[in-house]
């Protein structure tokens, strides 16, 4: 079970890297442990739903969904022991609620993203950046939806938290940022949504973490 866990840490950073082809086969060397070992004493059930979440991140990171639902929904989700809590339960709906939103699938997006809401309100309160993580996944859904009432309303609020507890110059503020920006253009509010624009280029230059191409893509917004 060690290796297994030594295995599955090196899919993580392989993950991390983009090397997806390399991450799926070790995280199926580990995996292959796991299903092999489970009347183990040392088995952990939980460490194992772990390891085949992180493998359902892979598929997708690479665009496969219909594999990383089927994971998540029945590997995962469906396999967690009655009366027990897993961890990183609030992680699993999340990460279905934002494959949901990427197949724009808008309902069930909503369902999930809220469902992880809840966890992570009672886990970590709604100050903390990955309630407010999820939370701007919501915004997003209702974006799409065309309810620019509601998903304004998030994203000034995921805004006012994110500057109190991390700062303007945090990925999330940024990304937050361009998405309220994007709502002023779709609405007409073409004076706000230069005002969001100009500000984010002069966050986006001050900060090293802004990768290049999102710079660059923010310049083509306000272009």
């Amino acid at each position: 079970i060690d290796y297994a866990i030594i295995l599955s840490n090196l899919g993580n950073l392989l993950q991390d890297m983009a090397r997806y082809n390399e991450a799926k086969e070790v995280y199926r060397q580990s995996l292959h442990i796991f299903d092999t070992q489970h009347k183990k004493p040392e088995y952990d059930t939980f460490q194992h739903l772990t390891v085949i979440s992180n493998y359902a991140d892979v598929f997708v990171a690479i665009g496969d969904y219909s594999v990383a639902e089927y994971l998540l929904k029945e590997r995962v989700l469906a396999d967690i022991p009655k009366g027990k809590e897993f961890n990183n339960k609030a992680s699993v709906l999340n990460n279905l609620g934002v494959l949901y939103l990427q197949t724009n699938r808008l309902e069930g997006a909503e369902r999930y993203l809220r469902e992880s809401l809840d966890l992570k309100r009672k886990a970590f309160g709604e100050n903390h950046p990955k309630y407010l993580s999820t939370l701007s996944y919501l915004a997003n859904v209702y974006l799409m939806r065309k309810d620019y009432v509601t998903a304004e309303k998030l994203y000034k609020q995921i805004l006012k938290q994110t500057k109190k507890t991390l700062s303007e110059k945090n990925a999330l503020y940024l990304n937050t940022l361009n998405s309220l920006a994007e709502l002023y253009y779709e609405t007409s509010r073409n004076s706000e949504a230069e005002s969001m624009y100009l500000k984010l280029l002069e966050l986006s230059k001050e900060n090293k973490d802004t990768r290049q191409n999102e710079y660059a893509s923010y310049l083509y917004n306000i272009g």
